[in-house]
């Protein structure tokens, strides 16, 4: 009797141990980051401390895995899914999330637990060295995000459809993912807008941004960083279908939805696939529409210079 009740507290002692490494990783991270922000000479630090986020931070991986996240590449596509067309053309294969890769870092995140999402968009072909010529509001019809979520062992890597040309035929980029915090690396965002800072912390929270180069971060969730402004205004027009920007009232419709968007993929194009282009790509969801797992309302949007 002495040597079950051993043996399950040791089962419960291991369990407590390692069950709590993910949640004190997250808080040393927040505790870690909410210290260094909190050495700059705020006027209104608990206005600053509520912009502190979480966000997924893209890295390159070592290997290739059937099913694993990864930009570029093919597909693992289950018999189920066909290669999306546009006007009866195949679209470009950015690359994949597997949602249960993210979860074992952020379990406590809004995205899905399991399974795998793609994302696809169409482009004409290059027409000089610069790339293609492409819309940065993409409409609707020309890309496709699609949420496969029973994943088992049906996923096979799908050849590139004959009538894609090489040239989007694009190298694989395993990715690995990294838990950080930050605040907003732009202040033309929702979020730091509706949060009623003094003059001098936003021209602060500039600063900041400046003086530690955050740049070009690729992420999942928190705030992209804009190559422009917010990519939540783009989102916005995109999501509400817009078309006509002088239309009375348009302000009004936008500033509702665009503080519910969250950010599913933004990456930079520059080295991976720059025969389309040098622009940055951000893919965003509203809440609402996440937590339907209505993945085929994912806005599409670019950014370039």
């Amino acid at each position: 009797m002495k040597k079950i009740l051993l043996t399950t507290i040791m089962i419960l002692m291991f369990f407590n141990l390692f069950g709590q490494s993910g949640g004190d990783s997250f808080q040393n991270k927040k505790q870690k980051f909410t210290k260094a922000i909190m050495k700059e000479n705020w006027e209104e630090p608990d206005k600053i401390l509520k912009l502190i986020e979480p966000a997924i931070y893209l890295e390159e991986g070592k290997t290739e895995k059937i099913g694993c996240s990864k930009l570029g590449g093919q597909p693992d596509l289950p018999k189920s899914i066909q290669w999306p067309k546009f006007d009866n053309k195949s679209m470009v294969f950015y690359g994949q999330i597997n949602f249960e890769e993210i979860s074992k870092i952020y379990p406590e995140s809004e995205l899905p637990k399991n399974g795998i999402l793609y994302f696809f968009s169409y482009f004409n072909e290059p027409e000089n060295e610069f790339g293609a010529e492409y819309e940065f509001i993409k409409s609707k019809s020309e890309y496709s995000v699609i949420y496969y979520e029973n994943v088992n062992n049906d996923l096979l890597k799908t050849d590139f459809p004959k009538d894609l040309i090489e040239a989007y035929h694009f190298k694989v980029m395993p990715l690995k993912f990294e838990l950080e915090f930050q605040i907003p690396p732009t202040i033309e965002t929702s979020k730091v807008e509706l949060s009623n800072l003094s003059k001098n912390d936003i021209q602060k929270i500039d600063s900041y941004i400046d003086e530690n180069q955050i740049y070009e971060i690729e992420t999942i969730l928190g705030t992209p960083y804009p190559i422009q402004y917010g990519a939540d205004y783009d989102w916005a027009y995109s999501y509400l279908g817009i078309t006509d920007f002088n239309k009375p009232g348009i302000q009004e419709e936008i500033a509702k939805v665009k503080p519910y968007f969250i950010n599913l993929l933004s990456f930079s194009m520059i080295n991976r696939f720059e025969e389309i282009g040098n622009s940055f790509c951000y893919f965003g969801i509203h809440l609402e529409d996440l937590k339907n797992k209505k993945f085929e309302k994912t806005v599409f949007i670019m950014q370039g210079t």
